[in-house]
């Protein structure tokens, strides 16, 4: 018994250390569970960490190589642009190194030219003094003359008959010998003077061909200077309009991410260091916006000082100008000077201040030399202190440059940290998202919405190219209102220009009729002007013709026009609709329109004719009576044609009716456009005024122009005449120097009488060289004066230029501000529909956000309701346990307390029972710790069981989830690709649109500077072909005149000729009446022989020598009284063949026959006062 209480002990003992083991290894299960889990958990977390780990990398990666590229592309910008700088300073180093070169080359040319100068001016001053000598030798040749005169008489008085006469004829052979050796040195130093003036004029014409050619290298250099400096202007404007666009890209960002920021405020409300980094970026943001600001402001002022720079280049320019226009001024008086030195040479008492003169003026020469060094100078360090500021220009670009790259750099981190955030909050949106059919509804939301938004994306090209088919109308409707408003002005003009024909041709018919009185005097020429008038009848019948076709042409085209406009109006009332048969319409009226403004310029061009041809009229009229009948048909044809000039007026006003209707059906439709573009319709002003500026100042040019071409046509006129009157001096000083020549030969025996009419050739052959001498000056002036005018036209032609390249630039603004304006609606549009899809994407997420809350919120409630189950079952199986052991500890007590009892009543004989008992006892709980055992081990299979089973649901629940969140990070994904690469094809599109919009604007840029050029072009050769014309004209009546001339000069030559031969009659009997006289002389030497008295034969010879030179003082004075009739003949005809020009105005041709004709009479009325002491003596 006592070893079976002792194995029941061990056996106990065994149970409860079985129980403890089984406990411990319990808990160590359950341990070992709860590590896995945990380990479970944190592989599951480390996986999750290292995919977002790797999206972030792919992310950056994506980021890093955009920003590798942006900075790639900002490099190549960077280099273009630096080689573009160093291009531009290379090629400005070298311009301003050959503009340097030339200047040198051009002041050694200079200094080389003055000293030319200086050296023939010294020459000049020599010739002078030894022509001065000359004239001094000859006047004591003249004194010696005289002296032997004097010497003569006194000789005569003392000495014989024979003796004088040998005495007399060896004299005047030594005087004649000494005259011709004098004339011959004469002739030389005239040559070498005409020598030295030839080579003057050479150095002269040399020097204006290299200042013309320095002028034209330097207008070059302007031209090139000019064209860098519009590309520098080009590229500084490209890139301030890339920094705008910069500019709006980032504030369309700012604007984007500011939303972001709210629906990330709106997410995470919690967060308090989201609202810090807001505050930081906020900062940052205002930081840039003051940057961009500063920059704004310096950008401005570096124009400005580009601007006072450039105003003051042109005012440097200008007063260079103004130098040169001086300089030549100066040149022409000292050339001036020179000529009046040459001409007044006689005068001693005049030469000393002319000299002085000259010093004065090569003072101011001298000075104006150092002024232009001076200016030279001060030009120099101006262009050095551009470079400098160029230099300092291109430094602070590179510094805003690099602020440009560190306010990247700063905006790159703010999306970086943007993106950490994103980062963050999709973090903590992952943990939200779980399910799967919320994830298909989004994805199919999703698709709905990028359904919408390429319905909406259609909606607004559709809306777009509306807009710009509107604005396209709107701009031809602009143009039509120009073009009508430019026609009315042109019909304006026509209409006063008719009117003041109609009040100038008042004072005409006065002028007709106050000359009639002067046509009596001219009956002389009264065949000549009928063949004129003849020809003016022909010339008129064809403008006539002409006027009649042109106003058959135009009432043609009124009728024309007047179709096309109903039409027009038909379709206006049928259909509005159809803008582009309206459009066309409006082009085929406006082409009617130029069409007809051809024909107002050539009816313009016809009364200009008429106005001529009035003009031929008037001036015939002045010479003919027979004209007066003959003007009647004229004026009878000039008031019809006045007639139909009203009625074309008249048709013209009706299509003005019509057009102003026109006009207001289009103000309808243009009211409509403009209220939607007011902007547009007030840049549109402010280019209209500036081009209307241009259009004035291009007005005005070319009225200066027609001015000076006008001026130079008549000074044209004048040098043909002065040309003609050139030929006719020279013709008479030629036949002059003949007569001089045949007098001097047959007037040698003649030997106290032919001394003054010696003295009168010399005096009238130097009057004739300084005459010529006058006339070479006076064409010299005009040659000057003709360059000067040439130079003019060329600094017009250049301002004109000018003009019209800064009409291109106004034009090329205006087109870019157009652009701008388009690509501003577009933005907006563009970020409208984007503001738009953006609310509608957040309203969308919004709502899936709280239905995925409320899906969390019922699996969270779920998941509680499990545990609770867990929980349960788990309180359920300890229940049963202690229940087992509680009923097992029972069934020991009660065993032992039988035991006792039977001890006790039965003694030995029970005892063996109750060892029975115990064996069966024994066995019995060797069954029942069997069947308990069995029991525990099912229960723990069991248990187990359920906790593989939740183990399992909760892994598979953890699969559900992650694969969840890997559907909604790959559909997040895919969602931000998609938005990418919408926002990427948005951007490419609007790229393409914009480069569309600028290939289209430069075409039209091309087109309109090609439509330009062409206008130009055609007005330039209508320009000259009217020139051409103009000068046709002028030829023939030049030829006309000029075979009228040479009919006078014939029959002047006719009369000459008559003269000649009356003189040589004259002349025979002069030399016959000299050799009478000598026969007499040899019958009073003979008489003389034989009478003594000395007395009495001299005034016997005498009386016989005062009747025949009073004969011979009668003979001159009729050949006196015939040079002065040729003389008034020659001044009669003169003014005649001048009638041609001018009345009022200055000529120098007939002041220089004025001093020729008045010279003559004075030589005449000194011949006469020199031939008054004979006849006193003959008295």
């Amino acid at each position: 018994m006592h070893s079976v209480y002792e194995e029941l002990d061990e056996v106990k003992a065994e149970i409860e250390k079985l129980k403890d083991e089984y406990r411990v290894k319990a808990d160590f299960a359950e341990s070992l569970k709860r590590a896995q889990n945990e380990q479970l958990i944190k592989t599951q977390e480390a996986n999750h960490k290292l995919e977002k780990l790797a999206r972030e990398l792919n992310g950056k990666e994506d980021e890093i190589c955009a920003a590798n590229q942006i900075i790639e592309d900002l490099k190549s910008n960077l280099k273009d642009k630096e080689a573009a700088i160093k291009h531009l300073t290379s090629a400005n180093s070298k311009l301003r190194l050959d503009y340097g070169e030339k200047l040198r080359r051009c002041e050694e040319e200079n200094k080389e030219l003055g000293l030319a100068l200086d050296e023939a001016n010294a020459k000049n001053m020599d010739q002078e003094k030894q022509i001065c000598s000359l004239k001094e030798e000859i006047e004591g040749v003249k004194r010696l003359l005289t002296v032997l005169q004097k010497k003569s008489s006194e000789a005569e008085n003392k000495a014989k008959a024979s003796k004088e006469l040998k005495l007399r004829d060896d004299v005047f052979l030594k005087l004649e010998e000494k005259n011709r050796s004098f004339e011959d040195q004469l002739k030389w130093k005239n040559e070498q003077f005409g020598h030295l003036e030839e080579a003057h004029e050479k150095l002269r014409h040399h020097l204006e061909v290299r200042e013309k050619e320095w002028e034209k290298e330097k207008a070059v250099l302007i031209d090139d200077i000019s064209s860098l400096q519009s590309n520098l202007e080009s590229q500084i404007r490209i890139s301030e309009d890339l920094q705008s666009r910069l500019h709006m890209c980032n504030q369309a960002l700012a604007h984007e991410e500011g939303k972001r920021k709210l629906l990330e405020v709106q997410v995470l409300e919690f967060k308090n260091g989201f609202d810090n980094v807001c505050d930081e970026y906020e900062e940052a943001k205002l930081k840039f916006e003051s940057l961009t600001s500063q920059r704004d402001q310096e950008i401005a002022t570096l124009r400005g000082s580009f601007g006072t720079k450039e105003t003051l280049y042109k005012e440097i320019q200008y007063q260079f100008n103004k130098l040169e226009l001086e300089k030549q001024e100066l040149m022409v008086s000292i050339k001036e000077l020179q000529e009046a030195q040459i001409q007044e040479a006689g005068k001693v008492s005049s030469s000393s201040k002319l000299r002085n003169k000259l010093k004065c003026l090569e003072q101011v020469h001298r000075d104006c030399s150092m002024n232009l060094k001076a200016k030279e100078t001060e030009w120099r360090l101006l262009n050095e202190k551009l470079k400098v500021d160029l230099n300092i220009c291109r430094s602070a670009l590179e510094r805003k440059d690099i602020s440009m790259n560190e306010l990247k750099k700063e905006l790159e981190d703010c999306h970086s940290l943007t993106v950490e955030l994103e980062l963050q909050n999709e973090e903590n949106s992952l943990l939200l998202l779980v399910l799967k059919s919320e994830i298909s509804e989004a994805q199919l939301r999703l698709a709905n919405s990028s359904a919408c938004m390429d319905l909406k994306n259609k909606e607004i090209e559709e809306t777009n190219s509306v807009l710009v088919e509107q604005l396209e109308l709107k701009e031809t409707l602009v143009r039509i209102q120009k073009e009508l408003e430019e026609e009315r002005e042109k019909t304006v003009v026509l209409s006063r220009r008719l009117k003041s024909i109609e009040e100038e041709q008042l004072p005409m018919h006065k002028e007709i009729d106050s000359l009639k009185e002067m046509l009596k005097e001219l009956s002389s020429c009264q065949l000549h002007s009928e063949e004129q008038v003849l020809q003016t009848q022909s010339n008129l019948k064809t403008i006539h013709d002409a006027l009649d076709r042109a106003n058959e042409e135009n009432s043609l085209l009124l009728l024309v026009l007047k179709s096309e406009i109903s039409e027009a109006q038909l379709r206006l009332a049928n259909s509005s609709a159809c803008m582009d048969l309206k459009n066309k319409g409006i082009e085929e009226t406006n082409s009617v329109l130029v069409e007809q403004l051809e024909l107002k310029e050539t009816l313009v061009r016809v009364q200009k004719e008429l106005e001529e041809e009035r003009e031929k009229t008037v001036v015939l009229s002045r010479r003919l009576k027979s004209i007066e009948e003959e003007q009647l048909p004229m004026h009878k044809e000039i008031d019809s044609l006045k007639e139909m000039l009203k009625e074309s007026s008249s048709c013209q006003l009706h299509s003005e009716e019509q057009v102003l209707q026109t006009q207001s059906n289009l103000k309808t439709i243009h009211d409509a456009l403009d209220r939607a573009n007011e902007e547009n319709s007030l840049l549109l002003l402010v280019l209209k005024s500036e081009i209307s500026e241009a259009q004035l100042r291009l007005a005005n040019s070319s009225a200066c122009m027609d001015l000076k071409n006008k001026e130079i046509e008549e000074t044209f006129s004048v040098l043909v005449e002065l040309k003609e009157t050139l030929v006719r001096v020279q013709k008479e000083l030629e036949e002059e120097r003949e007569k001089t020549v045949v007098l001097s030969r047959r007037l040698k025996s003649v030997e106290e009488e032919q001394l003054p009419m010696h003295k009168e050739s010399s005096t009238c052959q130097l009057h004739s060289e300084e005459q010529v001498l006058q006339i070479q000056s006076n064409l010299k002036t005009i040659h000057d004066a003709l360059d000067r005018a040439n130079e003019e036209l060329y600094e017009k032609f250049c301002e004109v230029n000018e003009v019209e390249f800064e009409l291109q630039i106004w034009k090329s603004i205006a087109e870019q501000f157009k652009a701008n304006i388009k690509e501003n609606h577009q933005l907006r549009r563009d970020v409208e529909a984007s503001l738009l899809a953006q609310v509608e994407v957040e309203v969308n997420l919004k709502r899936e956000k709280e239905s995925l809350c409320h899906q969390l919120e019922e699996k969270n409630k779920r998941i509680d309701d499990l545990q609770q189950q867990i929980v349960g079952l788990n309180e359920r199986i300890n229940s049963e346990e202690t229940a087992n052991l509680a009923g097992s500890m029972t069934a020991e007590k009660e065993v032992l307390v039988k035991h006792s009892d039977e001890k006790s009543s039965e003694g030995l004989q029970k005892e063996f029972n109750c060892l029975v008992q115990e064996l069966i006892d024994k066995e019995l709980e060797a069954a029942i710790l069997a069947q308990v055992e069995k029991n525990n081990n099912q229960e723990k299979e069991t248990l187990s069981q359920l906790v593989e089973e939740k183990d399992q649901r909760i892994y598979d629940l953890q699969q559900l989830v992650a694969s969840l969140e890997q559907e909604f990070e790959s559909s997040t994904c895919s969602f931000s690709s998609q938005l990418t690469k919408m926002q990427a094809e948005r951007n490419s599109l609007c790229e393409s649109w914009e480069k569309i919009k600028t290939a289209e604007v430069l075409k039209e840029v091309e087109i309109q500077e090609r439509n330009l050029i062409i206008t130009e072009l055609e007005h330039d050769l209508s320009n000259l072909q009217q020139k051409v014309e103009q000068q046709e004209r002028n030829l023939f009546s030049s030829r006309k005149r000029r075979e009228e001339i040479e009919a006078e000069l014939d029959a002047k030559q006719v009369e000459i000729y008559k003269m000649e031969c009356e003189l040589e009659e004259k002349q025979l009997s002069s030399d016959t009446t000299i050799k009478k006289l000598n026969d007499e002389k040899v019958k009073i030497l003979e008489d003389f022989m034989k009478f003594s008295d000395r007395e009495n034969l001299l005034n016997y010879t005498m009386g016989l020598l005062s009747d025949r030179i009073h004969k011979l003082s009668m003979e001159d004075m009729q050949l006196m009284k015939n040079l002065e009739r040729i003389v008034q003949t020659m001044e009669n005809q003169g003014p005649r063949i001048e009638m041609n020009g001018d009345d009022d105005e200055y000529d120098p041709v007939k002041e220089n026959m004025n001093t020729f004709s008045s010279s003559l009479m004075k030589k005449a009325e000194a011949i006469h006062d020199e031939r008054s002491p004979l006849r006193a003596l003959n008295n």
